[in-house]
Formats: structure tokens, sequence, C-alpha cells
């Protein structure tokens, strides 16, 4: 399965994002929104991404996207992130996802009903392993709860500089 991607989010984060998971096998990131636009369709245009703008609901049509990154504000993360859900989306979302513990827990409580994927980055989100595990998991269903125990020792810390 191919996973069609949209970046939520033109900036530092957005960016990266986009830059992992192009480097990702299954993967295509085929839409870019942020607030204004502006940024959504620059970082767009420099990538060869075809779909980019202002409105997340007309990119998606357009798009036919599978999963996002929410890498906006804190402030808006929340609702992004509950939307995309509710487009049936799989979600990636920068932290914090929300921000209080309840209205992430809601959040986790709506993927899980909708049988949806829905992950918070973590410090080691760029590891080709977590986006693998990520990937995977959206093709599985909505698991109830997921741990990952990665080394981290004082020579990989070094290696990644």
């Amino acid at each position: 399965m191919r996973h069609r991607i949209i970046i939520v989010g033109a900036g530092k984060m957005g960016r990266e994002h986009l830059a992992a998971f192009r480097a990702c096998d299954g993967t295509e990131v085929v839409a870019v929104v942020s607030r204004g636009g502006v940024s959504a369709r620059e970082l767009a245009s420099a990538n060869g991404i075809a779909v980019a703008g202002d409105d997340l609901d007309e990119a998606r049509r357009k798009s036919e996207a599978t999963a996002a990154v929410v890498a906006a504000s804190h402030a808006e993360s929340e609702a992004l992130v509950r939307h995309c859900l509710d487009m049936g989306l799989n979600v990636l979302a920068e932290k914090p996802v929300a921000l209080d513990a309840r209205a992430a827990q809601l959040l986790a409580d709506q993927a899980n009903a909708a049988g949806r994927v829905a992950c918070a980055a973590v410090n080691r989100r760029f590891y080709p392993g977590l986006l693998d595990g990520f990937l995977r998991l959206s093709t599985l269903g909505a698991p109830r709860h997921l741990s990952l125990l990665l080394s981290d020792s004082p020579e990989e810390r070094r290696a990644m500089g």
C-alpha cells in the first residue's frame, strides 16, 4: 500500500517531516497546507508537489491523501488532528497533540473509534524504524497502545550527530 501524505504546517517541522517521508519507501507527500497558504505553496513548489494552499478539505479532495502530518502551531494542533481524523486520515502529530491530557485522550478515543492510527511525534521521530512503524500501523487498523524501546548508546548518539 502506498501512503499519500498531507503535510499540515509549512514551518520548520513541516519541512522536516516532508523530507523524512520523501525518503521513505512506499510514501508520497501529495499536499502541503498552511494557515495562510503562502508558505505551503512555496514549500510545495520547491519540492514538486502539485497540491498546496490554506484549505485542508480541498487539499484532501485533490490529493486523495491517506494520512496527515500535523506540524502546525501548538494552539491549532488539537483542532487539526480532530479534523484530519474526521476526514478519515491516519495522523502523525507533532507534540503537543493537544494542550491537556483530557483533550489528547479524546483524540485517541476518536481515532480508536474510527479505526484510525493517531500517533504523537517523539524525540526520535525521524528514525527510519519509527517512520516505518507508523506506516505499518496505518495498514493494520487501530492499535490500543504502542511502545517502542530503542537503544540509545553513546556510540549511537555520536553517530547520529
